[in-house]
């Protein structure tokens, strides 16, 4: 057998090691703290590989490294000076994340002449609540689904400008519903509860005066004669907790309701390739060397790392430090809530955190089943469940009524293999995400609840079965954000010490629970890092009333 050029034996480390004199080691132990970075391609797998390895390695100009993809030990030994290049520690503004929101607040920092910029990554990908992961055909996308809108979204336009649009229909919510004793119900009654509930939220103030769920309490006195209605009501209920990803409706905050803004237009548009295919073309315009990924951050020292107070050293658990001048965070607001006392020093000052507190961070599970071939009509949008009892005893073997919090199955269009969707909230997404419930058996509880629901009772089983999990990932932990009070936008404004009577703005918080009008979007998280990028960018330019910035979206 032929080995390949430079693949060895782990046998063959001994035969490496060579004797130096006393001078040659007294200067590499002087040397050895400087790391490298070793980039090389396996020549056995094709796995591209970087490694870390110290001076001491390049300068006796023979270093043993394990490829990641087959873990063959490979013999590095000629062209060294061509592989390697320092690894760089100061720069002039490191970003947390490389979801949404930092990719785009590093895009609009490079395009304007910011370009000593870092991403730190805690995982092994970019796109934070972004992931597509295809299944034969089908992407399936396990956070972002949506665009959520047309007009005024500038995500939305990045994707039109750049091809990326997928102009088949897409339905939320939409189809046949029916109660759990088999029965369909009614267009009309489906349409007349959706009204009485659009109308209220729309004017929320004419009905509440705290929280959304008075709302569905003053819409139940109406539909309370009419136990479909009730049902339909309480679908709409479980709508909301879904869509706001909340764990029950009185955490909404009426005051904050009409502060969420929609973009008019298409709102669940589709992205060709799923929604990964726009982080990756974002990412092109971004170097590659700009991203380390598998690089969780553990603190972030914002003060006094020079000698007027300013400058940043953003720590990871790996024990590398990077300083910089500015910082973004773009990290979700459930690992922040969680990581408040531990993730900055000094801590955030109490008002900073009073106006956190305004922003509540929940869960939702997406579940898809996948069968061969649908057994549905090719119009039908979708199967929808209208509790008309949530009391009632049934033959589902859960304990935790997780499917209680399950709206029904949205049919995806032209896919294939042939897909439902489904969307659980509250309490149920909780579950699901914390408890050890196999995929084939989620799938096969699913189906019983399809039958019970549509009075069909021979449904094929799906062949495969995925849900979510988003509340399990600790860099993470939910899907997306609401408001439980008034959002202050001074928590936009940068930290930092003053120095000459101006605050240097070393910490600036961005992500789509941060957006204004447009917060637990995807495009709240694009525009979001774009617009808090701008603030390091008008720093540095000095903008005069004549001058202004370009923002980073082409």
């Amino acid at each position: 057998m032929n080995v390949p050029k430079y693949c060895v034996n782990s046998e063959s480390k001994a035969h490496q090691t060579e004797t130096t004199s006393d001078q040659t080691k007294q200067e590499l132990t002087k040397i050895s703290a400087m790391k490298m970075l070793l980039a090389y391609t396996c020549e056995v797998c094709s796995t591209r590989n970087q490694k870390t390895i110290s001076k001491q390695a390049y300068q006796v100009g023979v270093v043993i490294v394990k490829c990641d993809g087959c873990a063959n030990n490979h013999l590095i030994a000629d062209n060294l000076e061509y592989s390697l290049k320092m690894e760089k520690t100061s720069y002039d503004t490191v970003i947390i994340g490389a979801g949404l929101a930092g990719i785009s607040a590093a895009r609009t920092l490079i395009q304007n002449g910011v370009k000593d910029v870092l991403i730190l990554e805690a995982q092994e990908q970019a796109g934070g609540r972004v992931r597509t992961e295809f299944i034969q055909n089908f992407p399936f996308d396990y956070g972002a689904q949506f665009i959520h809108g047309e007009v005024g979204n500038p995500l939305y336009d990045y994707a039109a400008r750049n091809g990326l649009l997928l102009n088949i229909p897409s339905f939320e919510g939409e189809g046949n519903f029916y109660t759990q004793c088999g029965i369909r119900v009614d267009p009309e009654a489906v349409e007349e509860v959706e009204k009485l509930v659009e109308t209220s939220l729309h004017n929320p103030d004419a009905i509440a005066k705290e929280n959304i769920q008075e709302i569905f309490d003053a819409v139940k006195k109406e539909v309370h004669h009419d136990i479909k209605l009730e049902g339909l009501l309480e679908w709409h209920k479980n709508y909301q907790l879904i869509d706001n990803a909340c764990h029950r409706l009185d955490e909404l905050s009426v005051e904050a309701w009409n502060q969420y803004q929609e973009c008019p237009g298409n709102y669940c548009q589709l992205v060709k390739g799923g929604f990964i295919a726009i982080v990756n073309h974002l990412l092109q315009g971004i170097p590659e060397s700009t991203v380390k990924y598998s690089h969780p951050v553990e603190k972030i020292i914002w003060e006094g790392n020079n000698a007027d107070g300013t400058g940043v050293i953003v720590k990871t658990v790996h024990g590398e430090e990077y300083k910089c001048n500015h910082v973004i965070v773009t990290c979700s607001m459930g690992f922040l809530r969680e990581h408040w006392t531990d993730f900055f020093q000094p801590q955030l000052p109490p008002e900073w955190i009073s106006r956190f507190n305004c922003i509540g961070f929940g869960s939702i599970t997406k579940i898809a089943m996948m069968f061969d071939e649908p057994f549905w009509e090719g119009h039908c949008k979708g199967f929808q469940f209208a509790w008309t009892d949530t009391h009632l005893g049934h033959s589902l073997a859960y304990k935790e009524p997780w499917y209680h919090y399950l709206t029904g199955f949205d049919v995806v269009q032209a896919s294939n293999p042939a897909v439902l969707l489904g969307w659980v909230g509250s309490r149920g997404a909780l579950y699901l995400a914390e408890q050890d419930i196999g995929d084939e058996e989620l799938g096969e509880e699913c189906v019983k609840v399809l039958e019970e629901f549509t009075g069909h009772p021979s449904i094929p089983r799906p062949f495969k079965t995925i849900r979510t999990r988003w509340h399990k990932n600790p860099y993470v932990r939910g899907a997306f954000s609401y408001r439980t009070g008034v959002f202050d936008p001074a928590i936009l404004d940068p930290l930092g010490p003053v120095v000459d009577g101006k605050t240097v703005p070393s910490l600036i918080f961005a992500g789509e629970a941060l957006d204004l009008s447009h917060h637990s979007t995807a495009h709240g998280a694009f525009s979001s890092g774009r617009d808090q990028a701008m603030k390091i960018v008008n720093l540095k330019r000095n903008v005069s009333n004549n001058e202004t910035a370009v923002a980073g979206t082409n």
